[in-house]
């Protein structure tokens, strides 16, 4: 049952949201008070909701156009036929609901007689004002000042926001016999524009993924996993692509995406006959990033003349940042994901280094060249003082290049993803951030989808393992995301990281890049202070960034990687890759690497085959519920 009267429906779910919350006692009236006038709704609001309390017919900004027209847009795609889906908008000069409007892409289950509506919740960031940045007072040697961080539409949704939307849904509804289920959020940011059709069928695409990946989450009926039991055996080859391009993509919005490197997963039938009807191919899942370098010197060695083992000379870490991981099918799980990190692990020895060869073709200042790891070796320095290698001479070849690699950087290679907060994807990967936290359901999900992917068998793994530790380090970090303009053209700000900020200002001004590495990495200093400190940097290199979001890097262990390379290589998984760029050959190796977070998997399994060889073989296909979220 629709209710029509929106005046009083803002006032009935406004007391409904403040029910939730603990209740002051009510005031006697005073003598003198004035009883309001009857078309004035009652109550108290936030001036920020004034525009839904004194609402016109007519509103002064687009805003609700906009919504509008995504809305109109989704139920086009939707068609008839999708009666399970439907939408609903939460317009902010309507409904008291916040700076932002809302559309809510929902879906009806019923399970075992009772009624449920998975609830996907898309902010409009085009129907309001540029939020006011936040203002944080933090104490810094025994001074006391505020720092300004910029607040994102994704930091809107809160529990109150939730409750809202609730009481909103079951209103429309007409009934309270029904569980709304949260299955997920997304800002749809302003630069997208409402009347392109084909964004905003991505759009809706993925909301419509997130509502069945929830209703699959939490009802086994209607749970099918993807196994690599479904490769099947004799018959079908899984093939890698690396592509070290220096690029970039987009995600569902069309916002920029760093993708120096992509590795792209793909399907085809083992069969030597030329018959075109035998040549089939399909795209499986993309994984895409770029190689940060982490500051991390090895220790000082004892000077002892009988000492006969190598020295470690090397300056960096490196750490491959997944930016993206999305199939290229319909389906998103948390078993593709896996596989996914899983066929990353191709990159893990040494073939990451390719990411950095020199580009001849770079004008001004190449903030890619790795030669400006100079800049910091001390024995460099002359008394012109400090210098880069000339990575760019017609000297420097690939001997020179390898030697380079070898000894400034370490050989094995982190793995870190970001998570955007309120991102397209968020809704699938936020386990991983809360696993890293210490939540235990998310901890069990990612478990039981490593097993549903193995048959079983990332369990057993895990056991044979010793010291498990920790499967994502406690450390998460949190960086800004969006955009800087170039040339006319949107380009990730993640282009700025330690390689770029050596390059600006290792000759010149080192201590920037001091304060850039203690930003990224420094667990001690307080999260508003890093960020206010990245940001900084990030203007003095890109000019005026537009900050769209935040989002949380998280880092896996080498224990849980090698737990799903193993498994994965014991169910039959077998990579072929398509295109190795060739052998690298270190010229020096570390002595003593024993990090509990640094992954040492896929070294020498069988897991990746050279061009041509090998295909998967099926291990058993079974799945098991998945708990996290669970009600």
């Amino acid at each position: 049952m629709a209710v029509k009267d929106n005046s009083g429906f803002a006032e009935q779910l406004h007391n409904a949201a403040s029910s939730a919350a603990p209740q002051e006692a009510p005031q006697q009236p005073r003598a003198n008070q004035q009883t309001q006038s009857q078309g004035r709704v009652n109550g108290a609001h936030r001036l920020s909701e004034i525009n839904s309390v004194l609402r016109r017919p007519i509103s002064r900004s687009s805003g609700s156009e906009v919504v509008n027209r995504f809305a109109e847009s989704f139920k086009q795609l939707l068609g008839t036929d999708n009666v399970d889906y439907q939408i609903h908008t939460m317009d902010n000069n309507n409904v008291v609901i916040g700076p932002m409007s809302l559309i809510l892409v929902t879906m009806n289950v019923t399970s075992g007689g009772k009624k449920y509506v998975m609830t996907y919740t898309l902010i409009v960031e085009g129907s309001g004002d540029r939020l006011a940045p936040r203002l944080i007072p933090i104490d810094q040697n025994g001074v006391r000042r505020q720092i300004e961080i910029v607040t994102t539409p994704s930091e809107l949704y809160s529990a109150s926001m939730v409750a809202k939307i609730e009481a909103y849904l079951k209103g429309k509804l007409g009934t309270n016999d029904v569980v709304i289920v949260d299955a997920g959020l997304s800002v749809i940011p302003s630069e997208v524009d409402s009347e392109d059709l084909e964004k905003a069928r991505l759009v809706l695409f993925n909301a419509t993924g997130a509502l069945m990946s929830t209703v699959e989450n939490i009802f086994p009926e209607y749970k099918m996993a993807f196994n690599i039991g479904m490769v099947q055996n004799g018959q079908e080859k899984l093939t890698t692509r690396v592509d070290y391009h220096r690029s970039q993509k987009a995600d569902y919005y069309g916002m920029p995406v760093r993708s120096d490197i992509s590795l792209q997963l793909s399907a085809s039938i083992n069969d030597q006959s030329n018959d075109i009807e035998h040549q089939q191919n399909r795209n499986i899942l993309e994984v895409s990033g770029f190689v940060d370098l982490l500051y991390a010197p090895a220790p000082k060695q004892n000077p002892n003349p009988y000492y006969q083992g190598q020295v470690d000379t090397t300056i960096y870490q490196p750490r491959f940042i997944i930016t993206r991981s999305d199939t290229m099918i319909d389906a998103n799980t948390m078993e593709l994901q896996l596989l996914g990190l899983a066929q990353a692990q191709v990159i893990a020895h040494r073939q990451w280094a390719w990411t950095f060869s020199p580009n001849h073709a770079a004008k001004g200042i190449d903030i890619t060249d790795i030669g400006a790891v100079g800049y910091e070796d001390e024995t460099l320095i002359t008394d012109k003082g400090r210098q880069r290698i000339d990575t760019k001479a017609k000297a420097f070849g690939p001997a020179e290049f390898q030697a380079l690699i070898g000894a400034y950087l370490k050989p094995d290679l982190v793995y870190s993803m970001d998570i955007q907060e309120g991102g397209d994807l968020s809704w699938l990967l936020d386990v991983l951030t809360a696993a890293a936290s210490g939540d235990h359901p998310a901890y069990e999900h990612i478990v039981e989808a490593a097993d549903n992917l193995t048959g079983g068998l990332f369990s057993q793994e895990l056991t044979h393992i010793s010291g498990a530790g920790q499967f994502l380090h406690p450390k998460v970090d949190r960086v800004p995301m969006g955009y800087y303009m170039t040339d006319g053209v949107m380009r990730d700000i993640r282009d700025v990281d330690y390689l770029a900020v050596l390059n600006m200002f290792g000759k010149s001004d080192i201590d920037t890049v001091v304060k850039w590495s203690e930003a990224s990495n420094n667990p001690n200093i307080p999260m508003e202070i890093r960020l206010e400190e990245q940001m900084k940097i990030i203007e003095a290199v890109t000019g005026r960034p537009v900050i769209k979001a935040y989002a949380q890097r998280v880092t896996f262990g080498a224990t849980f990687l090698s737990a799903l390379v193993n498994s994965c290589t014991k169910a039959g998984l077998m990579i072929n890759l398509s295109n190795p760029a060739g052998d690298f050959i270190p010229q020096s190796q570390r002595v003593g690497f024993d990090s509990s977070y640094y992954s040492t998997a896929a070294v020498n399994t069988g897991f990746v085959q050279a061009p041509g060889q090998g295909y998967g073989v099926g291990g058993n296909r079974q799945y098991n519920r998945t708990r996290w979220g669970q009600f």
